[in-house]
Parts: C-alpha cells; sequence; structure tokens
C-alpha cells in the first residue's frame, strides 16, 4: 500500500518498521544518532522509500525541551546562527524526526547538565509544543569523502536486509516514546514520556528561543 501524496497518513506499519529501523540501523553505526541529524534524516527517506511512501529531507531551525537530571527542562535544538537541524516531511504533510529523541544518550561535554528525558520520536502532523520547526528548504546529502560515501553505502545496504520490504510491515515498535498523528503516544517500557510530560508540566521552560 502506497502512501497516497498529499492526503493519507502513513499505516502503523509503515510508521513501526520505519523507525524502529532507521534507529537500530544509524545507532549501531553510528553511535549516536542524534549527533547525525542529517545522515539520519537521510536514512530514514530511503526506508520510507523501500515502503513504496514518498518524501523530502527538509532542513532549518528546530528546537525541543529537554528535561535534565534534578528535573529542570531548556530548550534543545539547532537554531543560533548556522545551526541546522535535518528531519523528514512525507508527501503526507507529516514530520519525522527520529534524531532528536536520541538527545538523552549523548555523553555531556563542557560542563553541562546531562539531559535525562528528551522528546518522543515524532511522526505527525501535529507538531506539539515541546517541538518547534521553521523550514528553509530542501537538504541533500551527497558527501565528498570516500568515507562519508561508505557509511551511507553502509546504512543503505541494512535497510536493504532488513524487514522494510516486507507485505505487511511489522507492527513492532521500538522500545522508545513515539508521538504521531493523532496524537497517539506510545510509550516506552520505563514510561519516559510520562516523566517527561510530568517534568514539563512541573517546570517549562517557557518560550521557545524562535
Amino acid at each position: 500500500m502506497k502512501l497516497a501524496e498529499g492526503s493519507e497518513l502513513a499505516p502503523m506499519g509503515r510508521v513501526a518498521t520505519v523507525t524502529s529501523t532507521v534507529c537500530q540501523v544509524v545507532d549501531q553505526i553510528l553511535g549516536f544518532r542524534a549527533r547525525y541529524p542529517l545522515i539520519t534524516a537521510t536514512v530514514c527517506l530511503e526506508a520510507l522509500k523501500l515502503t513504496g511512501a514518498k518524501g523530502s529531507v527538509r532542513y532549518g531551525r528546530a528546537c525541543w525541551v529537554e528535561v535534565l537530571e534534578g528535573g529542570l527542562t531548556r530548550w534543545g535544538g539547532a537554531w543560533q546562527e548556522g545551526e541546522f537541524h535535518f528531519w523528514v516531511e512525507t508527501n503526507g504533510g507529516e514530520i519525522v524526526d527520529v534524531a532528536a529523541a536520541a538527545t538523552a544518550r549523548i555523553p555531556q561535554v563542557g560542563g553541562r547538565a546531562p539531559v535525562q528525558y528528551g522528546p518522543p520520536i515524532l511522526w505527525s502532523k501535529e507538531i506539539p509544543q515541546f517541538y518547534r520547526y521553521e523550514t528553509l528548504g530542501d537538504a541533500e546529502t551527497n558527501p565528498d569523502d570516500v568515507e562519508g560515501k561508505k557509511i551511507l553505502e553502509n546504512l543503505f545496504s541494512r535497510l536493504q536486509r532488513s524487514d522494510l520490504a516486507r507485505n505487511p510491515l511489522p507492527e513492532q515498535f521500538l522500545n522508545e516514546p513515539i508521538l504521531i498523528s493523532g496524537k497517539r503516544l506510545l510509550d516506552d517500557e520505563k514510561q519516559s514520556f510520562l516523566h517527561y510530560d510530568r517534568a514539563l508540566r512541573i517546570r517549562h521552560p517557557g518560550k521557545p528561543p524562535f
């Protein structure tokens, strides 16, 4: 089943298989997908294509709420001059961002407070208040260096050997919180989103930076 351009939302099998496959493949090869949002978005788009869907990699300013150890909150993301974030927008108008959700896994350096809970994976037409995006254009990944090309080839090869070509696609989600169109939220076994949401209700960081 293909996603009708500009109308239908992605079926649950596609959402589950694409997000779980992309997260697992990128994390296994690169370590922390949050550090490589452009590559992650590019792999996500390739995964979408393998399921018969279409979309584009977007770039621009983006921010999301992070919960620090101790319950404090802050806006994380890329919005300063020269900073960009990358995500996928499907032809059905859904925003797909699997990179921002992994910010809690990045080791903090330079005295920055560690992130305890990041936002959920996003695959949604509706953008929640703890996310914000400003699209500046379409992005392409064409690495000039040999090593970069090898990494992408390796990532795409792993996708080809995954469940993305199965029909029907299995509705087996990754054990991470994910927010889906229609404001459907699937939490993980540790109820990370429950703790995340509770922290935002108690100590919201205020207005977004842009």
